[in-house]
């Protein structure tokens, strides 16, 4: 089941890889910690809820902030804070970015609603 502990586990797995095969880890604690966020960030749909929103839109949970598109947006937004996170801009970009989309990921694997919006936004509708 994904949940809080499960989505943060991703971030930690490849900070733990890339720690044991390279001298030096690229991947400070405070990338870590931003990428543990990352990893839980696509939750925040849930306000959605409070807003009236439905859950079937794709404004709704599992919508946009579980798409490719909003995990490289965060990604890109983390390369802000590259100097304060002291690691290169690649590695900055493709651990926030990994760490986003494996929430869709996990949240794909489960059989509770109606999927994820991998794809948002779609380049064309269905005829």
């Amino acid at each position: 089941m994904a949940s809080i502990i499960t989505h943060v586990a991703i971030p930690l797995s490849l900070w733990l890889g890339f720690r044991s095969s390279l001298n030096e880890n690229p991947i400070l604690s405070r990338l870590l910690i931003v990428a543990c966020i990352a990893s839980i960030l696509p939750d925040l749909d849930v306000i959605s809820f409070k807003l009236g929103i439905p859950y079937s839109s794709e404004y709704g949970h599992r919508g946009f902030t579980h798409s490719i598109t909003f995990s490289i947006f965060i990604g890109l937004l983390a390369l802000l804070f590259s100097k304060y996170l002291k690691s290169s801009k690649f590695i900055i970009f493709s651990l926030v970015s990994l760490a986003t989309a494996s929430h869709a990921v996990l949240d794909a694997m489960t059989n509770g609603g109606l999927g994820v919006a991998f794809f948002w936004p779609r380049l064309c509708e269905n005829p």
